[in-house]
């Protein structure tokens, strides 16, 4: 009878226990994680404009009306909203509900649900969106991730869509694996699947084929030396089946590895192929150094990053250094490029790009910046002495830039004049067939500078100005344009009201030499004219209003003439 007695003593104590021990791990877990926050908001808005012009057909309709509302919260994880637009310029109501999804984060857990973008690997899953839900537990120095749903929605063929694509209902699927930070040394190994409905579309002739991919990517990354060598690697092994309604073949013959023969069909259609990059990097306190090595296979397809530019091959090398306390860094980036890896194709192209610059802080006031970019693109052809073969073609640019600055204050206002010169100068050549004679080659050269000049007071009243050169001649053209620009801002009640006028005019003048020597002359002068005016009227209410006006006049030779003026005023509330 005791023992009864004592037992059932323990069994309401742990009844009256248990209903706050419980309370307690659930309040906690509410304040740790995501769920107990809340947030309700959006905006309306309305836009009247209207749109005059001579000389030209109209650009768009005389007087167009605008409204629009969107609304987003979020409750115990949940968020959603919605969008609401009407315009009468199109003549229609459009109304989005479809963005609805759960996300709550607690500690090492995340957990989402609707649409989701999952990045587990640059070539396998990377940039597809998967209207399903995504699983991140990330406990200590563990990782796993588990991502699934719908990547792509049944699609029928409509020739009156105009250039809407067909497609098939698509599912996909992914885990990664992982231990270390990303931030620190690491090891992830992650695979994606995807595979069209074949039966999705129905039974009818389709300029598009079901497909089926499956992808395996280990990545890693090593910091050495306290982290100032950093050397990570990525590759991403793809096996892609072009045409799900492709003969099978004997899957004793397919190239295929064998801890897949269970799980794929391989078709004639099907290729294995791979795509990755490795990367090193040295940080020292005055010098860096980064070299790079990225190789994508011809034919090299994913369905999680969608198009992707195969059969290339990049090496890159990029240092830096900083002098004199890091007020001087000069730096240097060097890609090379070629394509044809496999050397079946009749071209080649090979190109090299160096980008140098400089920066000098000579003082608190005056500052130096140059640049230098070097491109050479060449295409070389694999086969010669053939008549009809496409002659070797290259293609070289100097790009130079110098930029002297200078700021200083006197009396409250900020003073601000930047020049900037550049030149360009750019060569093609575009070869010559067996027998035709001087190669055919194309010259360009250009010279331009601009001269700005800023001052700013601490009440927000400004003044810019500014002159801009340019002058271009290559073969039987040459152009030369002058332009000038000043504006003013200021704010009023007490910077409640922001109003800001600018103006600019342009002269173009073009020259074009014709073969029988007659030289076409055309020059344009064009005048535009800007005012943007913002009124906040409370913390949650602003109104805006915006003048445009452009005047184009023809000085000499062939072209239209017009006159052109639009305005808006838009009211815009905040909740």
């Amino acid at each position: 009878m005791r023992l009864h007695l004592k037992t059932l003593f323990s069994l309401i104590l742990l009844a009256l226990l248990l209903p706050g021990g419980v309370k307690a791990q659930l309040g906690s877990f509410f304040q740790e994680s995501t769920l107990s926050e809340r947030s309700l908001g959006g905006n309306i808005s309305i836009m009247a404009g209207a749109y005059t012009v001579d000389g030209i057909e109209n650009r768009r309709a005389p007087t167009i009306l605008q409204t629009s509302a969107n609304s987003n919260f979020s409750f115990l994880g949940l968020r959603s909203g919605f969008d609401l637009n009407y315009s009468t310029d199109e003549s229609g109501l459009r109304q989005n509900m479809n963005k609805i999804g759960f996300n709550m984060r607690w500690r090492w857990l995340q957990l989402e649900a609707g649409d989701v973008n999952p990045n587990f690997s640059t070539y396998g899953l990377s940039g597809a969106r998967v209207r399903g839900g995504l699983l991140r537990v990330e406990p200590g120095n563990f990782l796993l991730e588990l991502t699934g749903g719908r990547t792509q929605r049944a699609v029928l063929p409509n020739p009156d869509a105009g250039f809407r694509r067909p497609a098939f209902n698509q599912t996909a699927y992914a885990v990664k694996l992982g231990y270390g930070k990303q931030n620190s040394s690491y090891f992830h190994l992650s695979t994606f699947y995807a595979k069209d409905d074949v039966n999705s579309l129905g039974n009818q002739t389709l300029p598009i084929t079901p497909q089926e991919n499956i992808t395996l990517t280990p990545d890693f990354q090593v910091l050495l030396f306290s982290g100032k060598l950093k050397l990570n690697s990525e590759v991403t092994v793809s096996y892609f089946t072009r045409d799900l309604n492709s003969s099978r073949i004997d899957i004793g013959e397919s190239d295929i590895p064998d801890f897949l023969k269970g799980i794929l069909q391989p078709r004639e259609s099907s290729k294995l192929n791979y795509a990755g990059i490795a990367n090193a990097e040295l940080a020292l306190d005055l010098f860096r150094l980064a070299m790079g090595y990225e190789r994508i296979q011809p034919g090299f397809e994913s369905l999680g990053r969608g198009t992707i530019r195969n059969d290339q091959e990049t090496i890159t090398l990029s240092p830096s250094v900083n002098l004199l306390n890091n007020r001087v860094r000069v730096s240097t980036s060097v890609k090379l490029g070629r394509d044809n890896l496999l050397g079946n194709r009749l071209q080649t192209q090979n190109n090299l790009n160096t980008n140098s610059s400089i920066s000098y802080i000579i003082s608190e006031t005056v500052s130096l910046n140059g640049t230098y970019n070097f491109l050479l693109n060449r295409i070389e052809n694999q086969s010669s002495g053939n008549e009809n073969t496409t002659p070797d073609q290259s293609q070289i640019s100097h790009n130079i830039s110098i930029q002297p600055s200078f700021t200083f204050n006197t009396n409250s206002i900020t003073h601000n004049i930047s020049l900037n010169g550049g030149y360009i100068f750019s060569e093609s050549d575009f070869g010559v067939r067996p027998g035709e004679g001087a190669s055919d080659t194309f010259i360009s050269e250009s010279y331009s500078t601009n001269l700005n000049y800023v001052f700013t007071t601490q009440t927000g009243f400004s003044i810019n100005s500014g002159v801009n050169f340019l002058t271009n001649d290559s073969d039987r053209n040459s152009i030369q344009n002058y332009g000038l620009t000043i504006g003013t801002g200021v704010n009023l009640f007490q910077n409640s009201l922001r109003v800001n006028l600018n103006g600019n005019v342009n002269k173009n003048r073009s020259e074009v030499q014709f073969s029988d020597s007659q030289l076409r002359v055309n020059e344009l002068l064009q005048i535009g004219l800007n005012m943007n005016t913002t009124m906040n009227i409370t913390d949650k209410d602003n109104l805006s209003l915006v003048v445009r006006g452009r005047s184009n006049r023809l000085q000499n030779g062939d072209g239209r003439e017009f006159n052109e003026l639009e305005g808006s005023i838009n009211y815009r509330r905040r909740f």
